[in-house]
């Protein structure tokens, strides 16, 4: 089950992974299945969420290794362990998660299991929903001792300077978003009217460019400059020109 054979019993036990450049989840930048067994679901999946978040690297010799990440990776890391090992395998769902410009959101099936509610998550209860797969990632050395996994997450970010996390209970779902740092920071960039009127000024010296000159522009990634875009766009900016692929801005 761990490995490779609990997909056959358990088709939809995945992890889908969706990347959007924007809040209306028109411009899909990648997206991503994880399945197979449990313990590699959880590698690649973190490995893959590790990447998307890492922001300032250095150069391990060939290798360009991140060293800040706008997530603390132990929430990431617990969130994933949390969703698999909590999760109701008899909803025929995957776990979704999706990644906006400012958060993070994780959609696990199944309610809190009880007596956990959203009221006492922070009261260190526990109980498991799956017990053998808690057991045996508890074991591995994939979940912290019982009743710490949300308060870790809650404590990471927190002390990473980052907004609460916040724990939604839906009808069929629960609902965890964390907060990225990136958010804050280009709001704290272009909050100021002056900052705006030379971000302006700049940009109209660029004429109609798109997200891959933008990119080269600033020597970042295209999924940065997406993410850049799109807080620009809000505040207007810039203005988007056309739809798809043919997408430009001024």
């Amino acid at each position: 089950m761990f490995y490779s054979a609990h997909q056959k019993i358990i088709p939809e036990s995945q992890i889908s992974v969706s990347v959007y450049a924007d809040e209306d989840k028109r411009h899909l930048i990648k997206k991503e299945e994880f399945s197979g067994g449990i313990i590699p679901m959880l590698e690649q999946t973190y490995a893959f969420l590790s990447n998307l978040l890492g922001t300032k690297y250095e150069r391990e010799g060939l290798i360009k290794a991140p060293v800040d990440y706008e997530i603390p990776l132990d929430a990431i890391r617990e969130a994933l362990v949390n969703a698999v090992a909590h999760r109701a395998y008899d909803y025929e769902v995957t776990i979704r998660i999706t990644l906006y410009s400012d958060r993070i959101k994780f959609l696990n099936p199944g309610t809190f299991y009880a007596p956990i509610n959203p009221e006492n998550l922070k009261e260190g209860l526990s109980r498991y929903r799956n017990p053998l797969i808690a057991d045996a990632l508890r074991k591995k050395g994939y979940m912290e001792k019982q009743g710490i996994g949300i308060m870790l997450i809650i404590t990471s970010c927190v002390e990473a300077g980052l907004s609460e996390p916040q724990f939604v209970e839906l009808e069929h779902h629960v609902k965890l978003v964390m907060f990225r740092r990136s958010a804050s920071a280009h709001s704290e960039t272009f909050h100021d009217p002056n900052d705006i009127t030379s971000m302006k000024r700049q940009f109209s010296s660029l004429g109609l460019f798109s997200s891959k000159d933008l990119a080269q522009y600033l020597s970042k990634s295209v999924s940065m400059a997406k993410k850049l875009l799109f807080d620009l766009k809000r505040q207007k900016i810039v203005e988007m020109v056309g739809k798809g692929p043919a997408t430009k801005y001024r």
